[in-house]
């Protein structure tokens, strides 16, 4: 008579050739999915006809409330349950006492590397035998793909030149500059780094070289 959140109990009756149960069932049997500690009496009426009434409390024990966080261990991605290409996430599982993962994975914490939106189940069992199951899924966006024009570029002391990215929606480069074009004028042979984000947040990264 004890049940977890959730569970299906089947109560039967017996010992008459009609039942009434406090539920409206008028067979032998009911099924019943109580969410809180319920009592259900049947009313059992024989052939005489004599009736005879009983009752039984179903105590329903709570499930975990199982809950997810996230943390990108790669720190290339937007937030939460959505990561960017080639980055790994640790996906936290809480509710419970022990848990086990579709990974085969038996600890709270797991980190994975999804190539593709991937759905992660785990089950969480709790102190009282109970038991949760949850899933989520891990969004994977494509990096942008970083470029700059020239790829190589050779100039003589005091001149300058323009270096422009593509690629991505935002830009940064090594100098500080934000704009997809800067003008540079090296007093020495130099290497630029302009990082590229797109629309997901992800980032890529492209340099060119300026000889002096």
């Amino acid at each position: 008579s004890v049940i977890c959140a959730g569970d299906k109990a089947t109560l039967t009756a017996n010992g008459g050739i009609s039942y009434m149960w406090s539920d409206g069932s008028t067979t032998a049997s009911t099924m019943v999915m109580p969410m809180i500690t319920t009592t259900y009496t049947v009313t059992v009426t024989d052939a005489t006809p004599c009736t005879a009434t009983k009752s039984i409390t179903i105590t329903v024990l709570p499930s975990p409330s199982v809950s997810f966080s996230y943390m990108e261990t790669s720190g290339n991605a937007p937030n939460d349950s959505i990561i960017c290409e080639g980055d790994t996430v640790m996906i936290t599982a809480s509710g419970g006492g022990t848990y086990l993962w579709s990974t085969g994975a038996i600890t709270e914490k797991i980190t994975v590397f999804p190539i593709a939106n991937t759905t992660y189940t785990v089950t969480v069992i709790g102190a009282n035998g109970c038991s949760s199951t949850k899933s989520t899924t891990i969004a994977v966006k494509p990096l942008p793909i970083a470029a700059v024009t020239p790829e190589f570029e050779t100039i003589c002391t005091g001149e300058s030149t323009t270096l422009t990215a593509s690629g991505g929606t935002s830009y940064i480069w090594s100098t500080g500059a934000v704009t997809p074009s800067i003008v540079v004028s090296p007093t020495a042979t130099t290497t630029y780094i302009v990082s590229v984000s797109n629309a997901d947040g992800c980032i890529d990264t492209a340099s060119v070289l300026v000889e002096v």
